[in-house]
């Protein structure tokens, strides 16, 4: 996907554009800096992780994802029924399960093997901020630390009493996230 988002800004002719992403949006937005780093700006991610970790694995167990291509729907429908019902209202096309098929080909990139190396997050990447609830169930803490401590021209914003699905642009992080773009619109000195 972030081949597909580089391909599109490049055919636009975008300069440099200020990136944000949360969840999937998060992880395409860090592929991005690092395989393209001259590519954006800046970058924001929020809730989004280098590697597969434990209560990573947890959180989409708890959603009825419980591999590649091994989604409980059922338990989900059951469990989780105003999520499922976004999910059907996005993703429904005449009637079908697409919804379905886009979760299906989802859990397989949740359970890809990212390939990070501390060498890559150290690299030349775009400012950046990351962002994380204390209380993500899928992006601990401590994982956007560990991003944080590695990857240069990193700002780090905890958002208290937040779990993963926090940032909306009626939340207070929002406008700190804004802050942070706009901080960064004008272009580098070459």
């Amino acid at each position: 996907m972030a081949d597909d988002v580089a391909a599109f800004i490049q055919e636009l002719h975008l300069d440099m554009p200020l990136m944000l992403g949360f969840s999937d949006g998060g992880q395409i937005v860090l592929d991005l800096g690092i395989r393209y780093p001259a590519l954006a700006r800046a970058l924001v991610m929020v809730g989004a992780y280098s590697r597969l970790t434990e209560s990573g694995m947890r959180f989409m167990h708890a959603f009825g994802v419980e591999g590649p291509h091994r989604v409980n729907f059922e338990r989900m429908e059951r469990e989780r029924p105003s999520l499922v019902q976004g999910w059907k209202a996005q993703h429904t096309v005449q009637g079908s399960d697409t919804w379905k098929t886009l979760l299906d080909q989802i859990s397989e990139m949740w359970y890809a093997p990212l390939g990070y190396s501390e060498a890559d997050l150290r690299g030349g990447i775009a400012p950046t901020l990351i962002a994380v609830g204390d209380r993500d169930g899928a992006i601990p803490v401590e994982e956007a630390t560990y991003l944080f401590r590695l990857m240069p021209n990193v700002e780090l914003a905890v958002t208290p009493n937040a779990g993963h699905f926090f940032p909306d642009i009626t939340h207070p992080l929002f406008a700190q996230m804004l802050d942070f773009l706009l901080r960064h619109q004008a272009k580098p000195a070459a």
